[in-house]
């Protein structure tokens, strides 16, 4: 089954300089839910993901409270990189290098919207090799 790991440990610089400290995938969508809260629900309840990772940096604490109260909290695994704050996003990517070795997985940034429909797509692509998804 697939994984689908989040990246979601930016700074916010954009937001903070309007005065918001939250990450971005902890803004809100006309759905009355999180970014983050409506990519992990989109991606789970179509049965074409296993489990949500989430590598978590800046406001850890916020995003960790968002998973907690979630529908699909127990799909939902948390893993902290230490260093979000002075490297990209690649930092993020090798904190979950785990993960991403165990096998098949979607990788996709947390402030991106994702449909649900995006998941179905990605993952009957089954086979050998690597697959871009986009958006056009």
């Amino acid at each position: 089954m697939t994984d689908l790991v989040l990246l979601a440990a930016g700074l916010g610089t954009r937001l903070a300089s309007l005065g918001a400290d939250v990450p971005k995938v902890l803004l809100m969508l006309p759905s009355g839910r999180t970014m983050l809260g409506e990519n992990v629900h989109n991606a789970l309840d179509t049965g074409a993901v296993a489990r949500a990772v989430i590598v978590t940096g800046h406001r850890a604490d916020l995003v960790d409270a968002e998973v907690e109260v979630h529908e699909h909290a127990t799909g939902i695994l948390t893993i902290r990189n230490p260093d979000y704050a002075t490297h990209g996003p690649i930092r993020s990517v090798w904190a979950a290098r785990a993960i991403l070795a165990a096998g098949d997985f979607l990788l996709g940034n947390g402030d991106t919207y994702y449909r649900a429909d995006a998941f179905h797509a990605l993952t009957d692509q089954r086979g050998a090799g690597v697959y871009l998804g986009y958006s056009t």
